[in-house]
Protein backbone atom coordinates (compact mmCIF):
# COMPACT_ATOMS: atom_id res chain seq x y z
CA UNK A 1 0.00 0.00 0.00
CA UNK A 2 2.87 2.35 0.72
CA UNK A 3 4.33 2.12 -2.77
CA UNK A 4 0.90 2.39 -4.39
CA UNK A 5 0.24 5.56 -2.40
CA UNK A 6 3.67 6.96 -3.32
CA UNK A 7 3.13 6.28 -7.04
CA UNK A 8 -0.37 7.74 -6.88
CA UNK A 9 0.92 10.87 -5.19
CA UNK A 10 3.67 11.16 -7.80
CA UNK A 11 1.17 11.10 -10.64
CA UNK A 12 -1.09 13.66 -8.96
CA UNK A 13 1.90 15.94 -8.38
CA UNK A 14 3.05 15.37 -11.96
CA UNK A 15 -0.31 16.58 -13.23
CA UNK A 16 -0.16 19.66 -10.99
CA UNK A 17 3.38 20.73 -11.86
CA UNK A 18 2.80 19.96 -15.55
CA UNK A 19 -0.23 22.26 -15.55
CA UNK A 20 1.59 25.04 -13.72
CA UNK A 21 4.89 24.85 -15.58
CA UNK A 22 3.18 24.51 -18.96
CA UNK A 23 1.34 27.77 -18.34
CA UNK A 24 4.64 29.38 -17.31
CA UNK A 25 6.26 28.40 -20.62
CA UNK A 26 8.54 25.54 -19.49
CA UNK A 27 7.23 22.98 -21.99
CA UNK A 28 10.64 21.63 -23.05
CA UNK A 29 11.81 21.23 -19.46
CA UNK A 30 8.66 19.27 -18.66
CA UNK A 31 9.59 16.60 -21.19
CA UNK A 32 12.81 15.90 -19.32
CA UNK A 33 11.34 16.19 -15.82
CA UNK A 34 8.25 14.10 -16.54
CA UNK A 35 10.42 11.30 -17.96
CA UNK A 36 13.12 11.47 -15.31
CA UNK A 37 10.91 11.54 -12.19
CA UNK A 38 9.22 8.13 -12.83
CA UNK A 39 12.64 6.59 -13.46
CA UNK A 40 13.87 7.92 -10.11
CA UNK A 41 10.71 6.64 -8.45
CA UNK A 42 11.42 3.23 -10.00
CA UNK A 43 14.83 3.18 -8.33
CA UNK A 44 13.19 4.17 -5.05
CA UNK A 45 10.69 1.33 -5.49
CA UNK A 46 13.46 -1.23 -6.03
CA UNK A 47 15.27 -0.05 -2.89
CA UNK A 48 12.10 0.15 -0.80
CA UNK A 49 10.99 -3.39 -1.72
CA UNK A 50 14.24 -4.72 -0.28
CA UNK A 51 14.49 -2.42 2.74
CA UNK A 52 10.94 -2.38 4.09
CA UNK A 53 10.33 -6.15 4.58
CA UNK A 54 13.68 -6.49 6.35
CA UNK A 55 12.92 -3.51 8.59
CA UNK A 56 9.47 -4.84 9.46
CA UNK A 57 10.89 -8.27 10.28
CA UNK A 58 13.47 -6.69 12.61
CA UNK A 59 10.84 -4.54 14.32
CA UNK A 60 8.44 -7.47 14.73
CA UNK A 61 11.16 -9.64 16.22
CA UNK A 62 12.16 -6.88 18.65
CA UNK A 63 8.53 -6.48 19.73
CA UNK A 64 8.16 -10.21 20.30
CA UNK A 65 11.33 -10.29 22.41
CA UNK A 66 10.03 -7.38 24.47
CA UNK A 67 6.80 -9.26 25.12
CA UNK A 68 8.72 -12.47 25.91
CA UNK A 69 6.87 -14.36 23.23
CA UNK A 70 10.13 -15.57 21.75
CA UNK A 71 12.60 -16.88 24.29
CA UNK A 72 16.27 -16.35 23.65
CA UNK A 73 18.24 -19.52 23.20
CA UNK A 74 19.26 -20.90 26.54
CA UNK A 75 22.89 -21.81 26.75
CA UNK A 76 24.29 -24.20 29.23
CA UNK A 77 25.05 -27.82 29.78
CA UNK A 78 22.02 -29.13 27.85
CA UNK A 79 23.21 -27.66 24.59
CA UNK A 80 26.80 -28.58 25.18
CA UNK A 81 28.48 -31.68 23.90
CA UNK A 82 31.35 -31.25 26.37
CA UNK A 83 29.90 -33.49 29.08
CA UNK A 84 29.00 -37.13 28.70
CA UNK A 85 26.89 -39.29 30.92
CA UNK A 86 24.99 -37.82 33.84
CA UNK A 87 24.38 -34.06 34.03
CA UNK A 88 26.38 -32.01 36.52
CA UNK A 89 25.19 -32.19 40.14
CA UNK A 90 22.27 -29.97 41.03
CA UNK A 91 20.95 -29.74 37.46
CA UNK A 92 18.21 -32.38 37.72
Amino acid sequence: YILAAAWGLLYVLTAVWTFLLRRAGFGNLLIIVNNLVPILMGFFTMWFEKWYPAKMAREKKKALYRKNIIKKKATGWAGSSLWRGAPPPGIL
